[in-house]
């Protein structure tokens, strides 16, 4: 199991400016980072992913 750093943020908004309308918007970041991990990538060869992003 690769040793990983995982940061993000999500908001959610609602506004209702007059009766009948309603508006809603989302947004989310994510920040993702292997920090230590060796395995096997997809040619077979032996690497080390450190510093890599999460799929």
């Amino acid at each position: 199991m690769p040793r990983s750093r995982i940061q993000g943020v999500e908001i959610d908004l609602h506004a209702q400016p007059v009766s009948g309308l309603s508006l809603y918007a989302s947004a989310s970041y994510l920040s993702t980072k292997v920090e230590e991990f060796v395995g096997v990538n997809l040619f077979g060869l032996i690497e080390d992913f450190a510093g890599q992003t999460l799929p």
